[in-house]
């Protein structure tokens, strides 16, 4: 055996040895209080928009943030990690969602509306 394949050998060896305690350290079930599952960004995705409906479209990222923390469905415990990039990210997401309501007043004034009782003329 040369020199070369016994170093291609014991590369791959250690390639396969370091791969497989990346994969052993990696989480397997879902954490206990896991805050990134569909339905926890179902939640906070309600919480938002109903905050924003509630306090109106002048508000700021970090009063939505403030009012979203005090909504009653929001759980302190489960939740510990939301911050402001977080609802950023939710913001994003909507945006994305919803090309045609780019900013928390465009949000406001299409749930707002929706929400509303159609009127027979």
């Amino acid at each position: 055996m040369s020199l070369e394949t016994g170093m291609i050998t014991a590369f791959v060896i250690a390639l396969i040895v370091s791969l497989w305690k990346v994969y052993a350290l990696l989480p397997n079930k879902p954490l206990q209080d896991d805050d990134r599952t569909d339905e926890i960004n179902l939640l906070l995705h309600s919480i938002m928009v109903e905050s924003i409906v509630k306090y109106g479209s002048n508000i700021s990222v970090k009063e939505l943030f403030e009012y979203m923390r005090r909504h009653q469905k929001f759980d302190q415990k489960r939740l510990w990690r939301f911050n402001i990039n977080r609802l950023n990210q939710l913001l994003t997401e909507h945006h994305i969602r919803h090309p045609n309501q780019q900013s928390i007043a465009e949000i406001y004034q299409h749930h707002k509306y929706a929400k509303m009782p159609q009127q027979s003329e």
